[in-house]
């Protein structure tokens, strides 16, 4: 990353920052997951150190998120819905700021759909899972035999409960000739095209193959973890990518926004370059 004392006017770093940053926090509430996906970029499976993050510390975190201006909190892990706490800890962030879980979908039976639908229709909460085929036999290739199943089963659930959801596929040489029909099984499913995307695979974590981004080629979307704060999701795990770290969790978020915003001016000043943002969300 660029070296954040070089000279920047600090006069028109929040005008900047408004003009080029996504107005979104990320927060990884957990690492571990019932998965073990073959290109994930953080490492997450059963057996990933656990980086738990307490009800405490999070709570604290949407509070600071409204406070320093943030408009959506996304929700992820590892699998967010192995976190014991998790249902009180989305009700509390969709409460104050529009509030996205990323999820598997695969642990969203009738009992945790119904205990979220007090959120349902509000626009406060979205779900968003990840298919990679409109066969068990495509998406399993990556997450495991079961998951598409599951993972539809939990679609389904969800939508019973009211609750809007998304999906995005993870794009790769094996099933980028199945997007049409995954198109149209997610159509079936109750999920307008709107809330249909296609990504791109990464080459980061587990995976090898996929698009190489770093501080330095995309735009920054500060995500937050028991170990610190990073560039961006993508590269939250400090062990898999510790050239995306940023502070240690003893900092505030203003500081962070601070660094990261005068870190992204000073690069682009440098070069002249403007990168695109890698968009794990939709």
């Amino acid at each position: 990353m660029a070296d954040p004392d070089s000279a920047v006017d600090r006069s028109v770093v929040p005008l900047f920052a408004s003009a080029y940053f996504p107005a979104r926090l990320w927060a990884y509430t957990n690492f571990h997951c019932n998965l073990s996906c073959d290109y994930c970029a953080v490492n997450s499976s059963p057996r990933a150190r656990r980086r738990t993050m307490s009800p405490e510390r999070f709570t604290a975190l949407v509070d600071e998120a409204v406070a320093e201006g943030f408009v959506e909190l996304y929700v992820t892990g590892g699998e967010p819905f192995l976190h014991p706490d998790i249902v009180e800890l989305l009700a509390y962030a969709a409460e104050r700021l529009a509030t996205v879980v990323l999820t598997n979908a695969m642990l969203l039976g009738a009992r945790r759909s119904d205990s979220l639908r007090r959120l349902a229709g509000t626009g406060r909460l979205v779900v968003q899972t990840s298919l990679d085929g409109s066969q068990a036999a495509i998406h399993d290739a990556h997450r495991g035999r079961g998951s598409w199943e599951r993972a539809t089963a939990g679609i389904r659930q969800a939508g019973a409960a009211g609750l809007d959801v998304r999906v995005a596929m993870t794009e790769t040489a094996a099933n980028s000739g199945d997007i049409p029909a995954l198109a149209e099984l997610v159509r079936s499913l109750g999920v307008p095209d709107r809330r249909f995307a296609v990504r791109p695979m990464l080459r980061r974590g587990l995976s090898s193959e996929g698009v190489d981004i770093d501080g330095d080629s995309t735009v920054p979307e500060i995500t937050v973890t028991t170990d610190g704060y990073h560039w961006h999701p993508a590269g939250a795990d400090l062990e898999a990518s510790p050239d995306m770290f940023v502070a240690p969790a003893e900092r505030s978020l203003a500081e962070v926004k601070r660094l990261v915003t005068e870190r992204f001016f000073a690069a682009r000043l440098a070069d002249g370059s403007l990168p695109q943002p890698y968009r794990c969300a939709i």
